[in-house]
């Protein structure tokens, strides 16, 4: 074989071990994995903040204002923000109160059901409920109607939201969305009185009498 054989021949390109393509999505994947990361940072803040009352009762005061400090014994659980507003709390008397804090594009969704004494389901699929009759309580100046029942099913696994229970609408007429007061007895058996509603609902502004 002489030199310009040598010289006529070509030597094949090398193989590219890696495809150009994948690194494009290599680098892809890594941005939507930085992306995800911080998507999750982000939304266990915002769920982690649900359980703090300095993020989550400005909210409520809006709707329905109240004195600060609240009692001792009323103590703030949490807040579920989605798809509507809903503030739990827990009174060391014996009690759960639910705020419950509705559009009103879903008002007539919600007032069908839990205000419904036809309706034997719980809130938002939580439980069931019996002896259901209708309920009116004088607060603060005003007349709300609501249901007297029994609730079945709890919101954990102590079954904290079984009990005796009362459902009352707190709207006002002219506000638009749905305002509703759940509250159920924890300790004890026997219907919530009207007296228990007034001493409960004390520093919340319901009404013009206070």
């Amino acid at each position: 074989m002489t030199d310009s054989t040598w010289g006529d021949e070509t030597l094949p390109p090398k193989k590219k071990r890696i495809p150009t393509w994948l690194w494009f999505c290599g680098g892809g994947c890594i941005v939507a994995v930085i992306l995800a990361v911080v998507a999750a940072f982000f939304l266990f803040e915002y769920f982690k903040g649900w359980g703090s009352p300095e993020k989550q009762l400005p909210a409520l005061a809006k709707v329905l204002p109240f004195d600060e400090p609240l009692p001792p014994e009323t103590e703030f659980q949490m807040a579920i923000r989605f798809p509507f507003d809903w503030f739990v709390f827990m009174d060391r008397r014996g009690f759960m109160l639910q705020f419950i804090v509705v559009p009103e594009s879903q008002a007539k969704e919600i007032r069908d059901t839990i205000l419904n004494p036809e309706f034997g389901g719980g809130f938002m699929g939580n439980g069931n409920r019996d002896e259901i009759e209708e309920a009116l309580v004088s607060v603060q100046g005003r007349e709300l109607k609501g249901l007297r029942y029994v609730q079945h099913g709890g919101s954990s696994d102590e079954g904290k939201g079984a009990g005796p229970g009362i459902a009352l609408e707190l709207s006002q007429e002219s506000a638009g969305r749905l305002v509703i007061l759940q509250i159920v007895r924890t300790g004890g058996e026997g219907q919530i009185t009207d007296e228990e509603v007034l001493d409960l609902l004390r520093p919340f502004h319901v009404g013009p009498v206070r």
